[in-house]
């Protein structure tokens, strides 16, 4: 038998948790994902690579980011290391301190990283595969998921990285995958 010892919704009204804003893009915004094969449950990474690393989807995000969020502490989930790095260029290139880690990132230069958002020095962190879970920042207020999934604990992971309480500062949801769209919001009640 599962026992929930707490809900989302628990956690939020104890103060625990904040609830986000989410924003998400139309269907007609949404990447093609069609035909893309599934590994292990998940998208295939270098399918994935190819649906989400186009220049129009990465430029929205920058402009969604700017319209909803613009100047909040961010992190943003790609769906690969090339996918990463062009959406921390594309924040650079509109004048946005922005940076990118990955799983090859040492781990001084991601301390350092992470040190520099932290203090907000950096605006935007952008990464694939490092920050998804297990990892606490809570002056992050933004998460930018610019990666589909069929896992909803990834996904819920993911949003959750940006839900802890920090100075009553709101927490903004991005969502350029569709995940809410396919796994509801991360404050709903759950099976």
């Amino acid at each position: 038998e599962l026992i929930t010892v707490a809900t989302p919704r628990q956690l939020i009204g104890e103060g625990y948790l904040v609830e986000p804003r989410v924003f998400t893009v139309p269907p007609s915004r949404r990447p093609n994902l069609a035909g893309i094969r599934l590994a292990r449950g998940d998208y295939a990474a270098r399918d994935l690579d190819d649906a989400m690393n186009r220049q129009a989807l990465v430029g929205n995000i920058v402009e969604h980011w700017q319209r909803h969020a613009g100047g909040v502490r961010t992190v943003v989930f790609a769906g690969s290391v090339a996918h990463s790095q062009h959406s921390a260029g594309r924040f650079r290139e509109a004048g946005v301190v922005a940076e990118h880690l990955d799983g090859a990132t040492s781990t001084p230069e991601r301390d350092a990283i992470l040190a520099r958002l932290d203090r907000g020095e950096t605006r935007v962190v952008s990464n694939c595969g490092v920050l998804c879970e297990g990892w606490d920042q809570p002056s992050v207020k933004c998460a930018v998921l610019a990666r589909p999934t069929k896992s909803t604990g990834l996904y819920l992971q993911q949003a959750g990285r940006i839900l802890r309480p920090w100075n009553d500062t709101a927490a903004v949801i991005l969502d350029h995958a569709g995940c809410a769209l396919e796994h509801g919001l991360p404050q709903d009640e759950r099976e």
